[in-house]
């Protein structure tokens, strides 16, 4: 089981808590930047005499009301949640919740996972979590106001009738919130690798029903190959409405989505979407350049004084950290600032949130930076370690 990192925030102080969860075995572990070394979440089911049995495999995560919500998959296809008994709780619970389909046998089969958000109804409701999967169509979990779980089928890009046909990465999940309503609205967004197309998965508010919207392809280029941004970018791609002058004028935000060709790691394309009509999608892709990455970390949304931006991180021909942000006033202006880290151990090094901190704002990565022990023991290895870098 590959590890997995997810960042929740504090609801009034907006302070980040990393978590970091392993599967060991049977097991699944976690560890956060207040806990030293590993602690159990468990498993799902055990034998009479106590002991995990379940092949698990991690699907994905994403932050539910402040706390870490585990979507996994056992060795017979049905999908579970780990989330924590309470808010103060260090036990875990588990739900099953079934699979989207089953084969001619009865047999669910085993997913890929596209992206997660979570979702309020208005201001004062809870959230609720909205994961995406995919098996040649791409289904939807999501738990209703009375604490059950649905499935439901959201077909896929090209229509019904040719499902199966797209061979979809996922590019990340958001969500959004409109001027005229307090409540927020889910976004997915994935590449078909067959066409190079990029297409989005989004709820529309005012006519109750979900939408398949053709983004095109980078560059206006379709021949080429794109990847996705990492695998951590569920909160990634918002930004607030701001004015020329740098201020807030609204509440809306617009997702952005980002890929990478695949031969060459200077090229990075955008898509700022601008939707306020909500019957259809209007963006341009536009390029991030920079002549001198090595390879693309990862990006995040970063907290500021008056917005959300998205940052680039990547790591430099020179072993250096880079990160490259939107000015807040231009939405097509990068800055960039570099770190020095010629004893990382980047490629264990993954960003998983922007941050707001005293002195400015920020990214928190985990890795290994120059010292194996600062993280913790963890099984039979060590723990990465959590720092920041400011900007």
């Amino acid at each position: 089981m590959p590890p997995l990192v997810l960042v929740v925030r504090h609801p009034v102080t907006l302070e980040p808590t990393p978590y970091y969860f392993k599967g060991v075995g049977s097991t699944l572990w976690y560890n956060n930047s207040n806990l030293h070394y590993g602690a159990p979440v468990g498993c799902p089911e055990k034998t009479p005499l106590g002991r995990c049995y379940l092949d698990l495999s991690l699907l994905g995560a994403t932050e539910v009301d402040w706390q870490p919500y585990i979507f996994l998959q056992d060795n017979h296809g049905k999908v579970w949640v780990a989330q924590r008994s309470s808010k103060d709780s260090k036990t875990w619970t588990w739900k099953n919740v079934g699979c989207p389909f089953t084969d001619s046998n009865g047999n669910c089969e085993m997913l890929k996972w596209l992206g997660a958000t979570s979702v309020r109804d208005g201001l004062n409701e809870p959230q609720r979590p909205y994961p995406f999967v995919t098996k040649d169509k791409v289904y939807n979990l999501w738990r209703d106001k009375n604490e059950v779980w649905h499935w439901s089928d959201m077909g896929c890009p090209a229509g019904k009738g040719k499902c199966g046909k797209e061979k979809l990465e996922g590019l990340g999940a958001t969500r959004t919130i409109d001027d005229s309503s307090p409540s927020e609205r889910p976004y997915l967004f994935a590449i078909d690798h067959n066409t190079s197309k990029v297409w989005s998965l989004w709820w529309d508010a005012m006519h109750m029903t979900w939408h398949w919207s053709d983004l095109g392809c980078p560059a206006g280029e379709c021949g080429k190959k794109y990847n996705g941004l990492g695998d951590m970018m569920t909160n990634a791609m918002v930004r607030t409405t701001i004015d020329d002058d740098g201020f807030d004028i609204g509440n809306t935000r617009h997702p952005y989505v980002f890929v990478v060709e695949a031969d060459d790691p200077e090229k990075v394309h955008y898509l700022r979407l601008l939707d306020k009509k909500q019957d259809k999608q209007i963006g341009t892709w536009k390029e991030a350049r920079r002549k001198d990455r090595k390879r693309i970390i990862g990006v995040v949304s970063v907290l500021i004084h008056n917005g959300i931006i998205p940052v680039i991180v990547s790591e430099k021909k020179d072993s250096r950290i880079s990160l490259e942000y939107l000015a807040p006033n231009d939405p097509d202006k990068w800055h960039g600032r570099d770190y020095d880290c010629s004893s990382c151990a980047l490629h264990s090094a993954i960003p998983i949130s922007g941050t707001h901190i005293p002195n400015g704002s920020g990214v928190i990565m985990y890795g290994y930076f120059g010292g194996l022990k600062e993280g913790g023991y963890f099984g039979e290895e060590f723990l990465p370690e959590f720092k920041t870098y400011s900007f």
